[in-house]
């Protein structure tokens, strides 16, 4: 994470997969959170299995900007997710002040 910058973006919530498919997509998944956490400004980045719930994968995202987090959706990373996701719930948060 850059030293001079606070996180001003947090992206969380929940996707829902078949139980069946869950391992999958978290496997899948390891991409973007590799490429994430490579990004400058990416703090944070997190896909994993929600333990009370059999398909239901948690997200959770820290960036240092909203451009940050534009460039990194454009590279299309999530493609060979999507044909796994059922629904999701997921919201971006924009950080006022960092504590």
């Amino acid at each position: 994470m850059n030293a001079e910058k606070s996180p001003n973006i947090i992206v969380a919530g929940k996707i829902y997969v078949a139980p069946e498919n869950r391992a999958e997509f978290i496997k899948l998944s390891l991409d973007s959170v590799t490429q994430a956490r490579q990004t400058v400004e990416c703090a944070d980045f997190a896909v994993s299995a929600d333990p009370l719930e059999s398909g239901r994968v948690n997200i959770y995202e820290v960036w240092i900007s909203k451009q940050a987090l534009n460039e990194f959706r454009e590279l299309g990373l999530v493609g060979e997710l999507s044909k796994f996701i059922e629904r999701m719930d997921i919201t971006e948060y924009r950080v006022s002040e960092f504590t």
